[in-house]
């Protein structure tokens, strides 16, 4: 599973030297064609929406065939984060390769099966490099056979921008040299179609930081996707429960910020660490600026209460409804209080102090849209 029949490189997707195209009239020829704006006016060109990364309400995060940056600080979640996007790939059966800088197989996997991804998953549609070097152009016919094999990636994750750019002598402080990275191998994958996912690391000063990552700004003005920021709520372990707020830094094609909430969070990242070993993972709907005639309503959160408690034989407590239903304990608080409030389900007091809970009434998300 190791990355050593692999080579990755920065120069493999930049313009030839003057002089070149004298060798390779043809490539020159289709360089200068002009885009053909019938097409595009037709509708057979579009900005895409994203269709990865899904939240609990089904809002997507990522664009395919686009560039996207994820940032944060050690221990931030960005590759737990990265690594849900590619369980939840596994599990439609599509095709994820996953390029890492700063780990190994067995972290990989052992993080995938935890949350709930299958061997025969991993197996079949997980490409994995640990530290792939240069792409020559023997690399890139290796790599293309791989996806001869196992059909286009949906999704590609390069772990370790900063490592990866010192490894081919790039620097991450200067403006051309991360166009010549962006250039190579991010946009070398997205032309496959693939949604391209890179993981670096913030300034560690905060006053610093601005909204990108370390190095030039070029990071985040160089995509074609977004850039995400997280930002750790709740420190994540072995039995414990850790939580992240993902804030949208940059959205290029511009689908995502109508979907975010007060200060351009688009999702709590939420990991909850079981003492089996299986770690329960979820994108939740960040909780939208208070004030009047704004009220926080997570309605899909309620209607998936309410859709538990129809299919019950009986009153489920709450425990029962967090098995069911995976939120924030805070989101799941409020969801049960607004559909008790607003009639759709009793609540009634159960054995040993707890509260069950029965539905009286169908809630579905869309009768407040």
């Amino acid at each position: 599973m190791g990355g050593h029949t692999v080579t990755l490189d920065a120069d493999a997707a930049t313009i030839d030297p003057p002089g070149a195209h004298r060798e390779k009239p043809d490539l020159a020829r289709l360089a200068w064609d002009p885009v053909d704006l019938e097409r595009v006016l037709s509708g057979g060109r579009v900005t895409p929406e994203p269709t990865l990364l899904a939240r609990v309400d089904g809002v997507r995060l990522l664009y395919p065939g686009r560039v996207h940056l994820m940032m944060g600080e050690p221990e931030s979640f960005k590759t737990w984060l990265a690594l849900f996007a590619v369980k939840q790939e596994l599990a439609r059966g599509h095709h994820v390769v996953f390029l890492d800088y700063e780990d190994v197989a067995e972290m990989a996997v052992e993080r995938l099966l935890s949350m709930g991804a299958t061997p025969a998953q991993i197996l079949a549609h997980f490409t994995y490099y640990e530290s792939p070097p240069r792409l020559d152009e023997l690399g890139e016919d290796l790599v293309r056979a791989r996806l001869d094999d196992r059909g286009p990636p949906a999704l590609v994750i390069l772990d370790g921008v900063t490592e990866v750019m010192g490894s081919l002598g790039l620097s991450p402080e200067k403006d051309v040299e991360v166009t010549r990275f962006y250039n190579g191998v991010p946009r070398w994958f997205a032309r496959t179609g693939a949604a391209v996912a890179l993981l670096d690391h913030v300034v560690k000063n905060e006053t610093a930081r601005g909204r990108w990552a370390t190095g030039s700004q070029h990071k985040l003005s160089g995509l074609t996707g977004a850039a995400f920021s997280l930002e750790v709520v709740n420190a994540f372990g072995r039995e414990r429960t850790g939580l992240a707020k993902v804030t949208i830094s940059k959205d290029r094609p511009g689908h995502l910020r109508r979907h975010a909430g007060s200060g351009g969070a688009i999702a709590m990242f939420e990991l909850e660490s079981h003492p089996d070993g299986t770690v329960t993972a979820g994108l939740e709907v960040p909780m939208p600026a208070s004030g009047p005639g704004q009220p926080f309503r997570p309605t899909s959160i309620m209607e998936r209460i309410s859709v538990a408690l129809e299919a019950a034989t009986g009153p489920l407590n709450t425990n029962m409804v967090r098995k069911v239903v995976k939120a924030r304990n805070e989101t799941l608080s409020a969801a049960l209080d607004l559909l008790v409030t607003d009639g759709y389900i009793s609540a009634q007091d159960g054995p040993r102090n707890s509260t069950v809970y029965h539905s009286l009434r169908p809630f579905r998300a869309d009768e407040e849209s």
